[in-house]
């Protein structure tokens, strides 16, 4: 028993010990950094990093396109009611082209700060107005005026989405 208490057997054991908390620092400054590294790497390389300015920017950017072409949408609308709801007036069809064009200045003022898949989706919306402009008070059909309604509908739903998908991915730094 006094052959394991030994100085030889006390050195090989204090350098075993060593050793094991050698390992186990190296583990904590090295391989554990490393795999914290990689994971949130992995999180943050579906994200977008963005300034907070560049971000408050783009964001107002947004609300100001989106309420435009909601006032729009409204003004549509009205300028194209069911027939045998109201009757269409050239004031209601005044009010909407002016509303049209006040939504062009908001979009045109914002499309540099604004990403190109938004961009797209404001453009199907923005020629579906088009469209019903040069058409003018020609839609008579309770059909035409429900497939206007409804893409237009979609437009917006899909410009939306666009701009919550965004909003969703990036990381404000």
């Amino acid at each position: 028993m006094i052959a394991f208490l030994s100085p030889s057997f006390l050195e090989i054991a204090s350098l075993a010990i060593l050793a094991a908390l050698g390992f186990i620092i190296w583990l904590i400054k090295v391989s554990i950094p490393q795999i914290v590294e990689k994971k949130l790497s992995s999180v943050l390389g579906r994200a977008d990093l963005v300034h907070r300015v560049q971000f408050e920017t783009e964001f107002r950017g947004y609300t100001d396109t989106w309420g435009g072409a909601i006032n729009t949408y409204r003004a549509f609308i009205n300028a194209f009611p069911h027939p045998h709801f109201a009757p269409k007036t050239e004031e209601k069809y005044e009010e909407f082209v002016n509303a049209h064009k006040k939504f062009l200045d908001l979009f045109e003022g914002n499309r540099p700060f604004l990403p190109i898949d938004i961009l797209s989706r404001i453009m199907v919306f923005d020629n579906l107005m088009v469209d019903a402009k040069t058409r003018s008070m020609d839609i008579e059909s309770p059909e035409a005026i429900k497939a206007n309604r409804k893409a237009v509908d979609e437009a917006l739903k899909a410009f939306s989405e666009a701009i919550r998908e965004r909003v969703s991915k990036l990381q404000i730094v």
